[in-house]
């Protein structure tokens, strides 16, 4: 399953309550279409899971893994870089132990 590191889930954990949203709120990844007909990785604050999400609670949050996504993230790691402006950003790598 898609790992969060402790700086992903606090910086998500910051999102979430900046947008007002209550600490039951968890984080679901899933993929969206493009308009190129690409897919691209949505991350969006959600009440429930999906009715086949992969659930887990990391560092805190409650994590909701979409099935057309699970596969291809079970062995990434979320974490927190910069960007050459310096702005915090999330990130996908591969899982340390993975």
């Amino acid at each position: 399953m898609l790992q969060l590191s402790e700086a992903a889930a606090s910086h998500l954990d910051e999102a979430r309550s900046q947008q007002g949203l209550p600490e039951t709120c968890g984080v679901r990844f899933s993929a969206k279409s493009t308009d190129d007909g690409r897919a691209s990785l949505e991350i969006a604050f959600v009440e429930t899971p999906g009715p086949d999400d992969e659930t887990a609670v990391q560092h805190g949050l409650n994590t909701f893994v979409a099935p057309e996504v699970s596969e291809p993230l079970a062995a990434a790691e979320l974490d927190v870089g910069t960007d050459p402006t310096n702005e915090r950003q999330l990130v996908l790598k591969p899982q340390h132990d993975a």
